[in-house]
């Protein structure tokens, strides 16, 4: 009997082998192929984030103490466009990094969300690129999801799959890693916005947040990985020169990294309050009666908030005396408590760093 040739291959019981050597982009993290989402609130420093993590992978350096596997970086700044200049820029100075890292910005948002979109233009240039510059780009950061699928209902399940769709044959032709930036709702306990069918496709999810006066990054989904581990960093403003004007030009860079660690917000949030942390909600309430303001939120809803400055000068001379340093301490610790209890939320609003509570 001829055998009869086909492009499915089925393994016998017997064939099939353990499989110890586990492929990863950026370890414990990143798989090295698929397609994966980092999301959060706005103002939260997603792009800043992607940007260092773009670089670090493309020059082979470790993340959160992990390692990476080195290969070439495509950022399409879908939503910031050529706004994004000076902070990779600055990112990579901050980093020490040579001009041949080899790291592409794309600053054209490409339409991947029309049946006759330009995924396919977008293949064909990133080859062009890798013949140009002897690399392999292996990972491409789309920045953001909405920017990316226009003309498509993220919250509608067959347009999610649409750019799912094209998502993994960008991933497939050039056996990368795609990584899609996107938001939370409006409730940040629901997850990413839109249709459940983006986590269902995803092999890895990041969700990204502030606690306090740091940002933390958990691993919420690891298709063949741990999951809840997570790290924190800080962001450091930073001069990078002056405009025609002659005033001060700034941007930020990562800062204060920690390793990669099991995260504890689970632990956190069962936490008792404390003394201080009714007294928190009281100066919340308060500063919310007296010194609100309306903030926009990432899915065009507003919240009534409270600066960050003005609610921790309320927490620290409700107590008079002179302990202004141990009230400030006390205020960081509740802060940090209530947002991993998700009892409020804080992300940077035009410049100034803003306090809600959360809706439930």
């Amino acid at each position: 009997m001829n055998e009869i040739q086909s492009k499915f291959d089925l393994q016998t019981l017997s064939s099939i082998k353990p499989c110890f050597n586990q492929n990863w982009r950026w370890k414990k993290v990143l798989p090295s192929a698929g397609v994966a989402f980092i999301y959060g609130p706005s103002s939260v420093g997603k792009t800043f984030l992607m940007v260092h993590v773009g670089l670090a992978i493309a020059a082979g350096k470790p993340i959160a103490g992990e390692k990476t596997v080195q290969c070439g970086v495509v950022y399409c700044a879908a939503e910031a466009g050529e706004g994004v200049n000076t902070r990779v820029s600055q990112a990579k100075a901050s980093m020490n990094l040579p001009d041949t890292t080899p790291f592409s910005l794309l600053t054209m948002a490409p339409n991947m969300g029309e049946k006759n979109d330009d995924t396919e233009e977008l293949i064909r240039a990133i080859k062009s690129a890798e013949d140009r510059d002897q690399t392999q780009y292996q990972v491409v950061i789309l920045d953001t999801l909405a920017r990316v699928m226009t003309g498509l209902d993220e919250n509608s399940t067959k347009d999610a799959g649409i750019f799912i769709t094209n998502a993994e044959r960008l991933a497939h032709e050039l056996n990368a890693l795609v990584i899609v930036v996107h938001h939370s709702g409006k409730n940040v306990d629901n997850g990413m916005r839109g249709s459940s069918a983006l986590l269902g496709a995803a092999n890895t999810v990041l969700k990204i947040a502030e606690r306090g006066d740091y940002t933390w990054l958990n691993i919420e989904k690891q298709r063949d990985g741990s999951d809840n581990l997570g790290f924190s960093f800080q962001r450091k403003t930073v001069e990078v020169g002056t405009d025609q004007d002659g005033e001060n030009v700034t941007t930020c860079v990562l800062d204060k990294i920690t390793a990669l660690q099991r995260s504890d917000a689970k632990a956190l949030s069962s936490k008792k309050q404390t003394p201080n942390d009714r007294k928190f909600n009281s100066s919340l309430d308060q500063c919310l009666k007296s010194h609100n303001r309306e903030v926009p939120l990432q899915d065009d809803t507003t919240a009534m908030a409270v600066e960050h400055r003005t609610l921790e000068e309320h927490f620290v001379s409700a107590e008079g005396g002179t302990q202004t340093a141990s009230r400030k301490k006390a205020f960081s610790r509740c802060l940090e408590a209530a947002i991993n209890r998700q009892v409020v939320n804080s992300a940077m609003i035009n410049g100034i760093k803003m306090i809600w509570r959360v809706e439930k």
